[in-house]
């Protein structure tokens, strides 16, 4: 039986699910990163738009023959190679009645800001250094979870999944936000500050990882894409498209949100000037 999905979120969690369990076959060190751990763990009254790739980042110190096992492993499942980026794999799967491609990206951990080496050779795949991944592997910020899905093959499972922990998305969206068109993830980080279920602890072990020199670079790009570049006008803008939210109100919850985590870590708070009217504020 083959699984014939009715939408496209439910069959990138279907994705998820079987890479995982076919990884998880192989034993290689991995974790899951990107967007599936806002989408998974950070769920409340604010809505995540959902992913639609599965990002998998190895630990580099990985036996070459054992990566490249697991990823043949893949190919044996019905995953291809594409022919201009090595370090990606494509699934195709149906959706209302249509083949769709569904992409898996392989990353490696970044051991230092000054790495020059973005792309490493496995075989005939590649993988993509990760910026600010290093704490995944080196400071333990991984952890597991059982993730339910209807699986490509018809049947639904709950394999275990490897995810980052909110510590190391946190590590990894540093470097990314503010940046480009990757706009949604200002909101990824926003939604995960809002919507964590242990907050306080994530603060606490973000505070004591500013230590670490990687960690503390991917916080101090965070501090300042928020707070002097487009991040805060990205969170809002994709704020305001899944709620009813006015602009002002979208940018005071950002605000609000964000700001005392960044104090809290030992920055200098936000010098916005707030007006007394509810949902209204002013800049200079």
């Amino acid at each position: 039986m083959v699984a014939a999905y009715q939408d496209e979120l439910d069959a990138a969690r279907g994705l998820l699910c079987e890479t995982a369990e076919l990884l998880n076959g192989h034993g290689i060190d991995h974790v899951i990163i990107g967007g599936w751990i806002p989408y998974l763990f950070a769920t409340g009254p604010l809505p995540h738009p959902g992913t639609f790739d599965v990002d998998v980042l190895l630990n580099e110190q990985t036996p070459l023959a054992e990566v490249v096992a697991a990823l043949d492993h893949l190919r044996a499942h019905g995953y291809r190679r594409a022919a201009k980026n090595r370090f990606q794999l494509f699934r195709t799967l149906t959706v209302l009645g249509e083949p769709v491609d569904f992409h898996v990206d392989f990353l490696h951990r970044k051991y230092a800001d000054g790495q020059t080496r973005q792309i490493k050779a496995w075989g005939p795949y590649q993988s993509i250094s990760g910026p600010g991944s290093d704490v995944v592997f080196v400071a333990g910020e991984r952890f597991t979870a059982s993730v339910e899905g209807l699986l490509p093959d018809g049947s639904r499972r709950a394999p275990l999944v490897h995810f980052c922990s909110e510590v190391g998305f946190l590590s990894t969206r540093g470097r990314s936000v503010g940046f480009g068109k990757r706009t949604r993830d200002s909101y990824d980080v926003f939604l995960l500050l809002r919507q964590s279920k242990n907050h306080a602890t994530l603060t606490e072990r973000c505070s004591t990882l500013m230590t670490n020199p990687i960690f503390k670079h991917s916080m101090n790009m965070l501090n300042h894409e928020f707070r002097e570049g487009r991040a805060t006008d990205d969170a809002v803008g994709h704020l305001m498209e899944l709620t009813p939210l006015s602009k002002a109100e979208a940018f005071r919850l950002v605000h609000q949100t964000v700001d005392p985590f960044l104090t809290a870590l030992g920055f200098p708070a936000s010098r916005l000037p707030w007006v007394d009217q509810p949902g209204t504020w002013v800049t200079k």
